[in-house]
């Protein structure tokens, strides 16, 4: 049975209308797909957001209820700051649709840890995006729920790729390039990972703003940077629908050593990927923006658990995950 890390965005209330969203990692391409560069991501099927909506009766609003395992709060969805990511969600849903939501109460439980490179606003933003087009009486196909859940993330993270909002909708694993049609990637054998927390957290635009500076700061070294990160990406493609456990896990760790060098790993990350490698883990590289959240590694079936144990001992929230193959 895998680890599952709860976080402590959970909200009230049995459901009416339900949805669902998977977290994701990113294999490959970190900060350069902001620039238009391919990445490859999965989505993490066994870790969740659920959204539910239920019509208020009780008030002429619309409310979110908080809970932070002490104190329970209610707000007004359109009394939230305008940046927060319900509010965003709500009003680019309404915008987009053309009409004005009854009053509900929003209930979300989450498993995905918050602001830890695992997608947890994207996997909000699709799965309330799914139980507010329900709720509307609205069917809506995954390309409209994924440029809803786009514009969402827009008011989080300010200037995001798109891949999150993409790996999470369509909950298969995607090789994402901006502007180019999203393709969808068949992996022929099992792949195993596991995922372990660093315990440090960075909000994703403050990282990505990080790499904007320094790119200012030292154009031709960042732009190097991210063009190996690019070559690395496109050559994983062909590794990850084989199957090759073994090439992914050198492009991993090459991924990594680029990612160190543009400044968004950090010591404990480091850690985390060298006690992966030395569990006997073919690869491992930190996932998402950096500076904190997660570390992804690659194992086959017979070292996992070994890989999980190791990491355990230095990670309060391990999680295994697989994708591909037959099920």
């Amino acid at each position: 049975m895998q680890s599952v890390c709860l976080s402590s965005f959970i909200f009230t209330k049995m459901p009416a209308i339900s949805a669902s969203a998977p977290g994701k990692t990113i294999l490959f391409g970190e900060h350069a797909v902001v620039y238009g560069s391919p990445a490859i991501a999965i989505p993490i099927s066994n870790l969740r957001v659920k959204a539910i909506i239920q019509p208020n009766i009780e008030s002429q609003d619309s409310v979110v209820a908080f809970n932070n395992g002490t104190n329970r709060q209610k707000f007004n969805i359109h009394a939230l700051p305008p940046d927060d990511l319900i509010r965003g969600i709500v009003s680019v849903f309404e915008e987009q649709t053309h009409r004005k939501l009854s009053p509900f109460t929003l209930t979300i439980h989450s498993e995905i840890p918050i602001a830890a490179g695992l997608g947890s606003s994207a996997a909000v933003a699709v799965a309330v995006t799914r139980a507010l087009g329900e709720f509307s009486g609205l069917k809506l196909n995954g390309n409209e729920i994924n440029e809803f859940a786009y514009k969402s993330e827009i008011v989080q993270h300010g200037t995001p790729s798109g891949i999150d909002n993409s790996v999470i909708t369509y909950e298969k694993p995607i090789y994402f390039e901006k502007g180019m049609p999203i393709q969808t990637i068949t992996i022929k054998n099992k792949l195993h990972f596991v995922l372990a927390d660093s315990g440090e957290r960075t909000l994703t635009k403050k990282v990505v703003d990080f790499v904007r500076e320094s790119m200012e700061k030292d154009h031709t070294n960042y732009q190097n940077l991210l063009f190996s990160i690019s070559d690395i990406c496109r050559i994983a493609k062909n590794a990850i629908m084989a199957g090759d456990a073994h090439v992914i896990g050198k492009l991993m760790i090459q991924n990594h050593t680029l990612l160190q060098k543009m400044g968004v790993s950090s010591q404990k990350l480091d850690k985390l990927v060298d006690l992966s490698l030395q569990a006997g883990a073919f690869g491992a590289k930190l996932c998402g923006g950096g500076q904190g959240g997660f570390m992804v590694s690659i194992c086959d079936k017979e070292t996992v658990d070994t890989v999980t144990d190791q990491l355990r001992k230095i990670s309060s929230c391990v999680i295994k995950a697989s994708i591909g193959g037959l099920e």
